[in-house]
């Protein structure tokens, strides 16, 4: 029995008035993490909240859940905040239920709870 492949990380930059959002889908660990910082660094802030879109991860570890959290202290030095997308089942949710990040950052269900 053969190992399944791993998923890459896929990062898709959707801009919308009121939020940059970024949409994630894959796998997000330590591998994909230079990727995840490479594709946020880019766009241009504005002022406007930057949203993760975690809902469509197939897998996150806690590297992956470090460079959000990290994120979220840069931008906040910035002064620009961090909204995370967390579906209610999942890994965002499971990993984030064992280290207990839930206050550490905004999370919300949908978009519309965002714009």
């Amino acid at each position: 029995m053969s190992a399944a492949e791993p998923v890459p990380l896929v990062v898709r930059h959707f801009p919308m008035v009121g939020a940059s959002v970024f949409r994630l889908s894959g796998e997000l660990d330590l591998l994909a993490v230079p990727e995840l910082e490479h594709r946020i660094a880019g766009p241009p802030r504005d002022g406007v909240p930057l949203v993760l879109d975690t809902r469509d991860l197939d897998f996150i570890d806690s590297s992956g859940l470090r460079s959000i959290l990290q994120l979220a202290r840069e931008l906040r030095g910035q002064g620009v905040s961090l909204v995370v997308l967390v579906s209610d089942t999942g890994p965002v949710k499971t990993v984030m239920d064992l280290v207990g990040a839930w206050d550490a950052l905004d999370v919300r269900a949908t978009l519309s709870d965002v714009i």
